[in-house]
C-alpha cells in the first residue's frame, strides 16, 4: 500500500482556509456584538463565550493565519512573488498591478480613517447594532460601574458599604467584604454586574428614629449603649455576633461601626431594629 509523503504545501493551504474561515467569523461576531460597557454589565455571552473571548479568538486566529501565510510565500511562492516584482532584467514587472493594488488599500484605510462614504457605512452599520444592544439592555449609571468596589456602589446609592454587604448576604449572595468589585461579585455568585446592583438598589437607606440619636454616641461603649437604651445586658452583642461581628461590651460603638465600614447610628439603628 502506497503512502502519501506528507505535503506541506496542502496541510499550509487547508492551516490558511480554516484559519481564515474562523477570522471571518469571529470578525462578524465581534461586528455584532455590543459595546464593551453592555457587553461587562450583562455578561453578555455567545456560544458560551464573552466578548473578550471572541477577542482572544480572532487574535489568536489572526496569528495563525498570518504565520501561516509568511510560511506559505516564503516556502512556497517567493521566487514567484520575487518574479512580480522584477524581471531579469532589472525593471519592474506587473507594475500597474501591483501600482493598483497599493491605491485600493490606501484607498480603503483613507475612506476609513475619514469617514467617507460608502466606507463609513462598514462603521454606522456596527454602531447601529451596537446601539441596539444598549436599547434591549438596561445600561450601568455610569460607564464601566463593574469595577467599582462594593463601597464605591453603596455611595452612589447613599448607602453605607456595611448596609450594602449585609444587604447582599441577606439576600444570598457571597461577597468577600465592601472593597470587592461588583464584577467579581456577580462572577462569584454567578450573575452579571447588572443583576448585583438590582439587588443593592432595593436598599432603603436606614435612618434611625429621633429616640436613637445619643450623644456622643461614637465614644460609648456597647455596655454603655445598652444601659443609656434601657437593653438587657448582652441584646446589642447578640445582635453584632449574628451579623459575624466579635465584640466585647467594653468596645466603642464608633470602633465596631468603622470595622463594619457604616455610620455609628446607622449601626445602631440596625442592630437595634431586630
Amino acid at each position: 500500500m502506497n503512502v502519501s509523503r506528507f505535503s506541506y504545501r496542502i496541510f499550509t493551504s487547508f492551516l490558511l482556509a480554516w484559519s481564515f474561515s474562523a477570522l471571518v467569523f469571529s470578525g462578524v461576531i465581534l461586528y455584532i456584538s455590543p459595546a464593551g460597557r453592555v457587553a461587562h454589565w450583562t455578561n453578555w455571552t455567545l456560544m458560551g463565550l464573552s466578548k473578550e473571548g471572541w477577542q482572544g479568538v480572532h487574535f489568536l486566529v489572526a496569528l495563525v493565519f498570518l504565520v501561516g501565510g509568511l510560511f506559505h510565500l516564503l516556502k512556497f511562492n517567493w521566487k514567484v512573488f520575487l518574479h512580480y516584482l522584477r524581471t531579469r532584467s532589472g525593471g519592474f514587472n506587473y507594475a500597474r498591478e501591483a501600482s493598483l493594488s497599493v491605491f485600493v488599500v490606501v484607498l480603503i484605510l483613507g475612506g476609513m480613517a475619514s469617514g467617507l462614504p460608502p466606507f463609513a457605512m462598514v462603521a454606522d452599520v456596527s454602531e447601529s447594532v451596537k446601539a441596539y444592544w444598549e436599547t434591549e439592555s438596561s445600561t450601568a449609571p455610569i460607564p464601566h460601574m463593574e469595577l467599582l468596589s462594593l463601597a464605591e456602589v453603596s455611595r452612589q446609592l447613599q448607602v453605607s458599604p456595611g448596609d450594602a454587604w449585609i444587604h447582599l448576604r441577606d439576600a444570598g449572595l457571597v461577597a468577600d467584604g465592601p472593597e470587592a468589585p461588583l464584577g467579581e461579585i456577580g462572577e462569584a455568585n454567578g450573575l452579571s454586574p447588572r443583576d448585583v446592583y438590582s439587588v443593592l438598589s432595593q436598599i432603603k437607606s436606614a435612618k434611625p428614629p429621633d429616640g436613637l440619636r445619643i450623644s456622643g454616641l461614637g465614644r460609648k461603649s456597647v455596655l454603655e449603649v445598652e444601659e443609656e437604651l434601657g437593653l438587657s445586658a448582652g441584646t446589642l452583642l447578640k445582635a453584632l455576633q449574628s451579623r459575624g461581628q466579635v465584640v466585647s461590651p467594653d468596645e466603642t460603638i464608633k470602633e465596631i461601626a468603622t470595622r463594619m465600614q457604616m455610620d455609628p447610628h446607622d449601626l445602631l439603628a440596625e442592630i437595634t431594629a431586630d
